[in-house]
């Protein structure tokens, strides 16, 4: 079913349960939940049709949920690289940017474009990050611990201190211009 369940007590020899959350839930704002699988889906499908045809590789990428404002949003980190020679500098085009925010919305489930919609979740920001940035992140978590050798790149981030490190390599920040699509003719009538 997805549920997990956490043992909180017993009654006689019976086990008690507590409700935990949802499986492979990695970000939530809202009554939303994005999986790994939706959001790396959402990503892959903006990288294909988005990023590749202007020349940019995605070198690396993470989520953050931001909930210090209201209402919270989703940040992704990106680092991008010309795809043709990844020592030339890239040119950010805000449109383009702008275009891949609204095309990971429109890859988001239908309960997050509906909270979309009703305002209680803000645009989703791109953050594009300097070279190196997702090398510094792994230099961070080796300090504190990790294996070199073990190490993979967050599908989302929690650590504020994590995020910190991504934080001071922004080179531009992107947010959607438009409302993801509701495809739900129920919704649409309200």
């Amino acid at each position: 079913m997805g549920d997990l369940f956490t043992v909180s007590g017993f009654y006689n020899a019976t086990p008690l349960f507590h409700f935990s959350g949802r499986h492979d839930v990695i970000l939530s704002i809202d009554y939303e939940k994005i999986s790994e699988e939706d959001l790396l889906n959402a990503i892959a499908e903006t990288d294909k049709f988005h990023l590749r045809p202007l020349g940019y590789m995605l070198v690396g990428s993470t989520a953050y949920a931001d909930i210090s404002t209201l209402p919270g949003h989703y940040i992704l980190f990106w680092e991008l690289t010309n795809a043709c020679d990844s020592n030339v500098a890239i040119d950010i085009d805000q449109t383009a940017m702008e275009k891949c925010c609204l095309a990971v919305e429109d890859h988001f489930d239908e309960m997050y474009r509906k909270i979309r919609h009703r305002g209680s979740i803000s645009a989703l920001e791109i953050r594009i990050l300097s070279h190196g940035a997702f090398d510094a992140l792994m230099d961070f978590f080796v300090s504190r611990g990790t294996s070199a050798s073990q190490y993979k790149t967050p599908t989302a981030i929690r650590s504020k201190e994590a995020m910190m490190v991504l934080e001071e390599r922004v080179v531009g920040r992107f947010f959607s211009q438009a409302t993801p699509s509701c495809r739900s003719a129920e919704f649409e009538r309200k």
